[in-house]
């Protein structure tokens, strides 16, 4: 077997420093024309990339017949796969501990994956290593009684300056948001609608829509093209076109509240979105509407990832979850699929927490 020098144009590939990154990325954009991928692992996934070049050459192989095999789900990991792919790597294989999350040119499986997440609110603390995986188009469900952290995790998604994060990471598509501020975190893709929305008194709900559309996706849109554009989702959500010239929540009710935010959903066509609560505060009849808006929203938006957050069974009777999971003290006590939905309905939290507490037994001695 032929020893692989880690060298490619005359730079050792061992010496990842920023200059050097930066000098093999001119490199294969100038004389290989590769297109480079900057992101915040731009630096590894190039020399990666640059040393399979490199190894290419030497053993006088294609690329398309090179098989590729990349540990670690992480950001880092996402990076060097995306940047392979765009340089037209077609064997690869991307794997964690719970087994293949990418094959051949398929999409990545996880686009959100939480890790070993710690999070502290006012020097205590909440999120006691939290792990959790939402894929792409999968509408997950956290579940969990009052107090257990739901919310705590989803502001800490989100970027809530409120909540200090100890340990742990946050990785959407790729990127680490923990590193992100709010805004460019919902730039990024990431939703998050409040379980009790704010009033703001002279500010139209299609004014607050409008300046959020052209922040978040950054397009210059004429107040007619937008006016069509609210209207048409209006329509599809059942909603009066009335409703769009109220002030931001303003004497609204816990259902139309609700509504304001679906319709947000709607308008934004967020990659992820966080629906904290949605239920809380509403009638069954509410229940169902709003439900259906969701239903809706995710259907014209098949890649739409949804983490729903409650504590009551009921929504999940009109919003089918693929993935179930339920917390405890701030801790993913139990996982699994919609099958689990039904059982926390008959048996309630106490069941779950009987099987994941350890049971103590004490025995008197005279």
């Amino acid at each position: 077997m032929k020893q692989i020098a880690p060298v490619f144009g005359g730079i050792n590939l061992e010496d990842i420093s920023a200059p050097r990154c930066f000098e093999i990325e001119r490199r294969l954009r100038t004389e290989l024309n590769i297109p480079v991928m900057h992101d915040d692992q731009h630096g590894t996934a190039t020399v990666v990339l640059a040393g399979l070049i490199n190894a290419l050459k030497l053993r006088k192989l294609k690329k398309e017949e090179a098989r590729v095999l990349v540990n670690g789900v992480g950001a880092a990991g996402t990076a060097i796969v995306r940047m392979l792919v765009g340089y037209g790597f077609k064997n690869i294989i991307l794997s964690d501990s719970n087994g293949i999350m990418f094959k051949g040119r398929e999409k990545m499986n996880y686009e959100l994956q939480i890790e070993n997440l710690e999070v502290s609110v006012d020097n205590k603390k909440i999120l006691k290593g939290i792990n959790l995986k939402v894929k792409k188009g999968e509408i997950a469900v956290l579940m969990g009684p009052n107090g257990s952290g739901k919310s705590t995790l989803a502001y800490t998604i989100m970027g809530h300056p409120k909540y200090k994060v100890d340990t742990g990471k946050i990785v959407y598509k790729g990127k680490n948001v923990l590193e992100m501020k709010p805004d460019e975190r919902a730039k990024l893709g990431i939703f998050l609608s409040f379980q009790y929305p704010s009033e703001i008194s002279g500010v139209t709900l299609s004014n607050f829509l409008r300046t959020s559309h052209k922040s978040i996706k950054n397009i210059k849109i004429s107040v007619m093209d937008f006016r069509k554009l609210l209207k048409e989702k209006m329509q599809m959500l059942k909603l009066n076109e009335k409703f769009a010239d109220r002030f931001l929540n303003e004497g609204f009710s816990g259902g139309e509240k609700k509504k304001a935010e679906i319709l947000q959903l709607a308008i934004l066509e967020p990659s992820l979105a966080l629906l904290d609560e949605t239920d809380s505060g509403l009638d069954i009849d509410a229940l169902k509407i709003v439900s259906e808006g969701v239903n809706t929203v995710k259907s014209s938006h098949k890649d739409m990832s949804i983490l729903l957050i409650t504590h009551y069974q009921r929504i999940l009777n009109y919003i089918k979850p693929d993935k179930v999971y339920v917390m405890l003290h701030g801790k993913i006590a139990m996982e699994g699929g919609n099958e689990l939905v039904k059982e926390l309905e008959a048996k309630g939290y106490d069941w779950v927490k009987e099987k994941v507490e350890p049971k103590v037994r004490l025995k008197l001695i005279e």
